[in-house]
């Protein structure tokens, strides 16, 4: 059985022309003890007290690719670490995964002899209805037909904790800010009962202070419906230590219930960009969590701001990168942090706490660039960017 060693690093990129990150010893300290306190801690499958194997539910908003990325690596680390039958095949792409597909199918096929998932605990809460959701999700508890909670986003952490009320565990994963949600107190540990949840906040400081360290921008537009959703307070301290302004704007959240309510909500989000761009003269935009979720429109944003100068980074989300943006620095890895995530799932079904599994991650960092997105706006990429860069798209 593979042993679980998440890794973490300090962010350490070589640029022609910019300021150095360095490596002190005290980041060494910390990744070697967060290293070793992670080392040979893989739980060995098994199954409930009376024979029958686990149940896990799925949570999520709505379909939003970065979170069936995050959902497929999990699957992925469970098939590695024996808890999914290792025949099992996954017939999906990372990039593209769609999160009730995905779980319909893991629910239709044999997951081997400790796992199951659910079709009827597999929701989506923006378009399924919340009160429908928690209905469903009530009875099945009611009638023990689910022994765990997967949520995926902060929305869905919230539904999940107010539906679930403490009876069974509610892992969540994929929230940008548990803590500024109030889901989770800020810890180590989970001090919520029964409630465990992934913090790693401290990327999304790196990442903002990285972009500027390589386009040295004045003023970043950026748009969000929920402000833990979007790391605002993060990303506004990061902002004030490096002199950048933030022009921000909230919008509702798009509902992704019709075509035509979404082509509405993307009007709106065209026309807040264009305001963003003519009378906050932004030079620098930052395409903020769950704001858009159908790759053409990245591609028609990117258009409107690459006229104009403009380089469009991403927070989270490769496929962005893949339709046009500028560039994204990985916070949230999916394939790199699923251990770590699988860890604290594993663990709390094999009988620890969510009080006893850490919930404190940080990742190692790496650029995704679109290359054609650098020619349009005359950037010269360094090598070294290009040396590290996880991935480049064309």
């Amino acid at each position: 059985m593979k042993k679980i060693i998440c890794i973490i690093c300090t962010l350490v990129f070589m640029l022609t022309g910019c300021n150095t990150y360095s490596v002190t010893e005290e980041d060494i300290t910390r990744a070697e003890k967060f290293i070793e306190s992670q080392r040979d801690t893989a739980f060995s499958p098994c199954r409930k007290a009376d024979g029958s194997r686990y149940t896990i539910g799925i949570v999520d908003i709505d379909p939003y690719y970065p979170s069936g990325e995050m959902l497929y690596y999990v699957v992925d680390e469970l098939i590695n670490e024996g808890w999914i039958d290792s025949n099992l095949e996954i017939p999906f792409d990372p990039l593209k995964t769609d999160v009730k597909e995905f779980v319909n199918y893991l629910a239709s096929v044999d997951t081997g002899d400790y796992i199951r998932f659910s079709s009827e605990a597999n929701y989506y809460i923006a378009i399924d209805g919340e009160e429908k959701c928690a209905d469903s999700l009530n009875s099945l508890i009611e009638d023990e037909k689910v022994d765990i909670i997967i949520a995926l986003g902060t929305l869905s952490g919230e539904f999940s904790e107010d539906t679930v009320k403490g009876r069974i565990p509610v892992l969540i994963y994929f929230s940008i800010d548990p803590v500024g949600a109030g889901l989770i107190n800020d810890g180590d540990y989970s001090t919520v009962e029964n409630v465990w949840a992934h913090i790693s906040l401290e990327g999304y400081e790196r990442q903002l202070k990285y972009y500027k360290k390589i386009y040295d921008f004045k003023n970043i537009g950026m748009i969000y419906y929920d402000e833990s959703v979007a790391a605002m307070n993060v990303y506004r301290s990061a902002a004030e230590e490096e002199g950048i302004k933030i022009s921000e704007r909230k919008i509702e959240r798009i509902d992704t219930s019709s075509e035509e309510k979404k082509s509405i909500y993307y009007e709106n989000l065209k026309r807040t960009v264009n305001d963003l761009v003519e009378n906050e003269k932004i030079d620098a935009f930052m395409i903020n969590t769950d704001i858009i979720v159908d790759g053409n429109v990245t591609d028609e944003l990117c258009d409107r701001l690459y006229e104009k100068g403009i380089p469009v980074f991403v927070q989270t989300g490769e496929e962005f990168v893949q339709n046009g943006a500028f560039m994204t620095l990985i916070t949230m890895d999916a394939q790199q942090q699923a251990p770590f995530f699988v860890n604290a799932l594993t663990g709390i079904l094999s009988g620890k706490g969510t009080d006893e599994m850490p919930q404190k991650y940080l990742s190692a960092s790496f650029p995704i660039i679109n290359m054609t997105a650098a020619e349009r706006l005359g950037f010269k990429v360094p090598g070294e960017i290009l040396e590290y860069a996880k991935k480049i798209y064309y």
